[in-house]
């Protein structure tokens, strides 16, 4: 009995080590011993920690993680830019500048700049042959004007009344050229089309010049351009501002110089 319980004591005895050993073992295979090695680069860990997580939620942690990596840089790039805005000196270059620095990014390649050079100056030479090509549209426009007897009037001379730069592109027509019979459509035409501010230029500037050139080659106003005159009726305020005022200021002025000759002794 003595010995076989010596040989469970012994059994016993040499039993407790040998789990010590193996919970040793269980304890090594999830614990990794840490090296120099491991604390440079902490992505071999990441790794093996990322291992036993499922696949989508370590493809979030890895987004995540370059997502504020991203964030960082960018207030990197902040305080920066805040500290080169704090000196003197730069801030006042960054002043003078920002006025002349374009809204949208620039193009970051030599293609692209040379695609923006070509386009730049495709405008500017387009737009110099839309103004070419539009005076001499304008100069026929005139020629016709200055033959014209009866008819219907030019779209591109109709759509004036509705332009800002009208007058300019009136005066490329040479009014002072056109014959009686188009001074009264265009009288027509401005009358119907345009505002009293508007066509008060049109009867102060062109209708009244014409007709006093008229009465004074001739001695006697065209039939045409009395029905012109009756037409700028329609705008009164333009006619009595345009035309009226104009010719009597011209006339008491001319009355006050005979009364003055006339005192002086000259009979007039």
């Amino acid at each position: 009995m003595t010995q076989k319980a010596a040989k469970k004591g012994g059994k016993g005895k040499a039993s407790a080590p040998v789990k010590k050993k193996d919970n040793r073992n269980k304890k090594g295979r999830h614990v990794k011993a840490k090296t120099h090695d491991d604390e440079e680069d902490l992505s071999d860990v990441e790794a093996e920690y990322l291992e036993d997580i499922p696949e989508g939620i370590a493809r979030k942690i890895h987004q995540l993680a370059n997502e504020n990596d991203l964030d960082s840089r960018k207030i990197k790039l902040a305080n920066d830019a805040d500290f080169l805005e704090q000196d003197t000196l730069v801030a006042g270059t960054l002043k003078e500048v920002a006025g002349f620095m374009p809204e949208t990014a620039l193009p970051a390649s030599t293609t692209e700049i040379g695609q923006l050079s070509r386009l730049l100056f495709k405008s500017a030479t387009a737009e110099n042959d839309s103004l070419r090509r539009l005076k001499e549209v304008y100069n026929e426009i005139g020629v016709y004007l200055s033959k014209y007897k009866s008819g219907g009037l030019p779209k591109a001379f109709k759509v004036l009344p509705r332009l800002k730069n009208w007058e300019e592109l009136l005066a490329i027509t040479c009014p002072e050229n056109w014959t009686p019979n188009a001074m009264c459509e265009a009288t027509h035409l401005f009358a119907s089309n345009m505002t009293e501010p508007m066509v008060e230029i049109f009867y102060n500037k062109v209708l009244l010049p014409t007709v006093r050139k008229d009465i004074r080659n001739g001695r006697k106003l065209n039939y045409h351009l009395y029905m012109a005159l009756k037409k700028a009726v329609f705008k009164p305020m333009a006619w009595f501002k345009g035309i009226l005022v104009p010719l009597v200021e011209e006339v008491s002025a001319a009355y006050y110089v005979c009364e003055r000759l006339n005192d002086e002794g000259y009979n007039i």
